[in-house]
């Protein structure tokens, strides 16, 4: 191939992995850790103002997290949406992230839209933490229903239980933070260390190797059996332990890049909004921040649910910490731990 062939061939393999608008806007660029999402408001918020959007794929809050953090010096994205509050305050705090406060401020609702103060991150969806359980591979191997947070650490549970890695996963450090929360920290972290015990792995793809029948239980977001299409199975129960439980607050942020700024305020403008909002194919298990979507809220009956109250910008500040006492104690077992008593 000659080199003007060469050149015409990647000229073409760019126009269609980058679409031509007549402005020749820079892509918006998002890093997604909820891309279906993602994916369905990039295209509605393109057509509506013809500016092309890019969407790239994040792994978890965290895996976005690192990403923004090694790209600090010359950024790439411009919007980084969905994944824990507590991920998105470790990328305000250092500045990887502006704050921004959307023109649908008003419409939000007061507890979930601004978590961390100062309009640091807004609140664009709430989901409950809970346990996904699949009744068929507990009866089969003759153990009883969990109830409770406690009940997860009995021996009768070897390995059945699937929890993520706190170090990529704003779902497990949403578990940490609600499990301190409700036990004190160094009983919260006596308490993982016997979970660990029961875990299979911190991997990915728990919630479908839940119902599928490789494992009997995941600690996840209810709304994860939604969105896999199996809350119709009668072999899988979504219980929230009788102690209580944690909530996540998914936040969208603008990230701190001079370019496209005003575009990247105006996607979040817009996927704040009430249509941005609805777009969110959930279903009940999950609940919009917007006012105008509030029947949801009553319809799960989240103000019945066992809550507890999670601070939200301590938890945000301490993540690196609990995560790397967590790695130390709990994943590699190589720092002698305090005793378990409660301090709580």
């Amino acid at each position: 191939m000659s080199v003007f062939h060469a050149i015409i061939s990647i000229a073409v393999v760019l126009s269609l992995a980058y679409p031509v608008y007549a402005n020749e806007q820079r892509p918006l660029v998002i890093y997604a850790v909820v891309t279906d999402y993602a994916e369905t408001l990039g295209h509605a918020f393109s057509k509506r103002y013809n500016i092309p959007v890019r969407v790239i794929p994040m792994f978890g809050s965290g895996d976005a997290l690192v990403r923004l953090r090694h790209e600090a010096e010359s950024p790439k994205a411009d919007v980084w949406l969905g994944g824990s509050v507590f991920s998105h305050a470790q990328g305000a705090y250092q500045g990887l992230t502006q704050a921004f406060q959307p023109t649908t401020y008003g419409e939000l609702l007061p507890r979930f839209r601004d978590p961390l103060g100062a309009s640091r991150v807004t609140g664009l969806y709430v989901g409950v933490l809970g346990l996904v359980v699949n009744t068929d591979y507990l009866k089969a191997n003759g153990v009883a229903l969990p109830k409770s947070w406690h009940d997860l650490i009995s021996p009768d549970y070897r390995g059945m239980i699937g929890m993520k890695s706190p170090v990529i996963s704003g779902t497990a450090y949403t578990t940490i933070a609600t499990l301190v929360s409700i036990m004190g920290e160094n009983q919260a972290f006596c308490y993982l260390r016997e979970l660990h015990k029961n875990n299979s792995g911190y991997q990915q793809g728990l919630t479908q190797r839940t119902i599928s029948g490789q494992l009997g239980i995941t600690i996840t977001f209810l709304h994860e059996i939604i969105r896999l299409g199996s809350e119709k199975n009668t072999h899988i129960q979504l219980i929230i332990p009788e102690e209580g439980t944690g909530y996540e607050i998914g936040g969208i942020s603008l990230v701190n890049n001079r370019h496209n700024t005003k575009s990247a305020q105006q996607f979040i403008n817009f996927a704040t909004s009430q249509f941005g909002q609805s777009l969110r194919h959930v279903s009940k298990n999950q609940l919009p921040t917007h006012r105008a979507l509030h029947q949801r809220y009553i319809d799960m009956g989240f103000e019945q649910m066992p809550l507890i109250e999670i601070d939200f910008r301590k938890y945000g500040y301490e993540r690196e910490r609990l995560i790397t006492r967590w790695r130390n104690e709990v994943q590699s077992n190589s720092v002698k731990a305090p005793s378990c008593e409660s301090d709580h």
